[in-house]
């Protein structure tokens, strides 16, 4: 039997579902966009300074 994994769908409105079907709700534009990022790095690290710059460059690095 295939592992079973989460489902993330990015393109058009965001969606992500559990293994067994369930939608998660992830209301924050910004934590849409770090599961995005996240996801699209497939394993590999991302630096905080990375997602710093991508999601909260209008904020102080602490704030961040």
């Amino acid at each position: 039997m295939p592992a079973m994994g989460y489902h993330l769908r990015l393109l058009g409105r965001f969606e992500l579902l559990s293994p067994c079907g369930d939608d998660i709700a992830v209301s924050s534009k910004k934590s849409q966009a770090l599961i995005a990022v996240l996801a699209v790095a497939r394993g590999e690290a991302v630096l905080r300074s990375r997602l710093y710059d991508l999601l909260w460059e209008d904020r102080g690095e602490e704030q961040a």
